[in-house]
């Protein structure tokens, strides 16, 4: 015999029900306890429940509520064999932490197709959450079988609500009440209606609302006429179909002002198109409520017409009336007629719109203007010189143009005031006195209606004219696998040219003579000097070749003919004079220069000697000796040194001869 309880087996196929047996229990010497012990065994079949388990959720209150647990059928016979009859829940430790406290045995009729389990007690307090737990359900023989449940209790309702409504503006103009809008962006806990209750200061005409349906975002609020301007306050509540209200409710506020307006047609004064931004003018009679700014909303017409809105601009409107003055109007907006709505602002934001419109003229006429006239080179003169300034093309039909000169530099310039337009180039006078600079002019045209164009600057460049006498040819060289430099003389020189260059011909550049870039050198100004620095390139084969020197002084150059002979250096070369023929060579005037035994000999044929000047390749005045008044000249004193030396020789008749000589 087992120590209790004693194990009974159930044989297989045993079918629910009660069972009554005798128990007898005999000791080592065969004796037997009688009577025997009468006991009952239950055999039931497990209590069993199909639900999903999840209780149908309710909203977090103050008080114990109900809920509900749908179930699809039961398995197990009538009652007394095993049909559940009864059920606890046991919530897991999070849900009792939360106040979700078990629930004990309770008696439920369960239906064998489902129904459902309605008693399921939710206590009062429990915060919002989802809750997990087991049912246990069992029969009247106490076999059980446990559902795992769960349940989301969720909070009271709420509403995203914007702090304040849109302001809300009263049109004294217009008669009756108004509206404004508070907007939300959600809710939770599904709220049906909504209620408002006002703030009793300050006092308002405002009316409260109670339990209306809440539409979609936003709200729509009554405002009555007789509202004072003014800040209210409001506080909205939300309620579910529970009955669940959020709490606390959502604080707004509401700004109430009044509508600013002015008295006015509407009809900006119209200007004429123009390719540069303008100003506009719209007159009003009178203002109501202070308005503080404006601005123009164009319609679609205006600005494909690239008449384009015009943003919030503060202007001080009088309350006498008088003229909006600075309406913008761009540049380049097309002639014609165009809408738009213009909208009055206060300093509460309170917007009246005013139908507006304007009608843009033909443009004014145009001019596709040079940015410079011709530049101009003076030359020492008694009169005036002229000059032109060339235009591509108008517009507008313009017949006259007028012109006038900026004061600085100082100038005698004329101004030019509607002049008949030529065809192009118009012609511009540079009046005697005039001096180098650049000199600014504002040209204007005009059509036959009298509109004038807006004014197109130009520049004129004056320098003075620049010229150089060369009459011999450049010094020559031998032929040298080195870079060197020669020297040219030149016999007058006019203006301040700064820098040459020269472009020899293709014969010269074929022989590996190159050309010579930008060389600054400066030039005795009305008289005679040397040219120092010319370029022959290393390896120009021997040979004489010509090319184009030119002088730049500033934007006024001149060019001259110059030549060179290279020669190979098996004797010493002479100097040449038939490359390049003088300005005043003639057929009665011959003059010779030589040297013999560090002599310098002058023979003039025909004409006296006035004046010899010697100069060496640096320009410097070695000798001078003026009113010679013969036809020869020795000068036999020079120090000799293998050197170039440049002798300039004056006649009676002024004509100017110079030779180069190596003494």
């Amino acid at each position: 015999m087992p120590a209790s309880p004693i194990a009974i087996t159930i044989p297989a196929g045993a079918f629910a029900g009660t069972y009554t047996g005798v128990l007898t229990v005999k000791d080592a010497n065969g004796t037997i306890s009688n009577p025997g012990s009468i006991f009952n065994v239950n055999i039931g079949l497990l209590a069993n429940v199909l639900a999903n388990g999840k209780i149908a959720s309710v909203t977090t209150s103050s008080n114990s509520q109900n809920t509900s647990l749908v179930y699809t059928g039961t398995f197990g016979p009538p009652a007394g064999m095993g049909m559940p009859t009864k059920y606890y829940i046991d919530w897991d430790d999070t849900a009792n932490a939360a106040l979700l406290a078990d629930q004990p045995t309770s008696s439920f009729t369960f239906l064998s197709n489902g129904g459902t389990i309605n008693t399921i007690e939710i206590p009062a307090n429990v915060p919002a959450g989802t809750y997990s737990g087991f049912m246990y359900v069992f029969n009247e023989v106490s076999c059980d079988q446990r559902v795992k449940v769960s349940i989301t209790i969720n909070g009271l309702p709420t509403i995203a609500l914007a702090t304040s409504a849109e302001n809300a503006c009263i049109d004294l103009s217009l008669p009756g009440n108004t509206t404004t809008t508070l907007s939300y962006s959600g809710t939770t806990g599904n709220p049906t209606t909504y209620s408002i209750v006002w703030n009793a200061s300050p006092v308002s005409y405002l009316n409260p609302v109670t339990d209306a349906v809440l539409p979609v975002s936003p709200i729509t609020i009554g405002i009555a006429g007789r509202s004072n301007p003014g800040t209210y306050t409001g506080t909205l509540t939300v309620k579910n179909a529970n009955g669940a209200v959020s709490s606390p409710g959502s604080v707004f506020t509401i700004i109430i002002a009044n509508t600013p307006t002015i008295n006015t047609t509407g009809i900006i004064t119209p200007v004429t198109a123009s390719i540069s931004n303008q100003i506009a003018e719209l007159a009003y009679s009178g203002v109501t409520k202070k308005p503080t700014s404006y601005s123009i909303d164009w319609d679609a017409a205006a600005n494909a017409a690239l008449l384009i809105d015009q943003n919030n601009v503060a202007f001080i409107f009088a309350a006498g009336g008088g003229i909006v003055n600075s309406i913008e109007i761009p540049a380049n907006v097309p002639a014609g007629t165009y809408m738009g709505t213009m909208y009055i602002s206060s300093e509460t934001t309170c917007i009246k719109s005013q139908p507006v419109s304007i009608t843009i003229n033909d443009p004014a006429p145009t001019i596709q203007l040079s940015a410079s006239t011709a530049d101009v080179c003076l030359v020492a003169a008694s009169s005036a010189v002229t000059t032109t300034l060339s235009y591509t093309g108008t517009t507008g039909a313009p017949i006259t143009y007028s012109i006038i000169w900026n004061s600085t530099p100082t100038n005698y310039f004329t101004a030019v005031n509607d002049a008949e337009l030529p065809s192009s180039p118009i012609t511009i006078v540079v009046p005697l006195g005039t001096v180098r600079g650049t000199y600014t002019g504002i040209l204007t045209i005009k059509n036959a209606d009298g509109v004038s164009s807006s004014g197109t600057f130009f520049d004129m460049n004056i320098g003075d004219f620049t010229e150089i006498s060369i009459d011999e040819p450049i010094q020559s060289v031998c032929s040298s696998t080195n870079s060197q430099t020669t020297t040219v003389a030149y016999s007058y020189a006019e203006g301040h040219p700064t820098i040459y260059y020269i472009d020899w011909d293709q014969a010269a550049n074929n022989a590996l003579l190159q050309d010579q870039n930008n060389t600054a050198f400066a030039v005795n100004e009305n008289n005679s000097g040397i040219i120092n620095g010319i370029e022959i390139s290393a390896n120009a084969q021997p040979g004489s070749y010509t090319g184009t020197m030119y002088y730049v002084d500033g934007i006024c150059n001149g060019s001259t003919p110059v030549a060179v002979t290279i020669t190979s250096c098996t004797a010493r070369p002479a100097i040449s004079t038939s490359l390049v023929p003088s300005k005043t060579d003639s057929a009665g005037n011959t003059i010779s220069v030589s040297i013999l035994n560090k002599v310098i000999n002058i023979n003039v044929f025909e004409q006296k000697i006035n004046q010899v000047s010697v100069y060496d390749v640096s320009g410097n005045l070695l000798y001078n000796r003026d009113r010679v008044g013969d036809s020869k000249l020795i000068i036999d004193h020079l120090r000799s040194s293998n050197q170039v030396l440049l002798v300039r020789v004056v006649l009676d008749n002024n004509r100017v001869e110079n030779r180069k000589v190596i003494y």
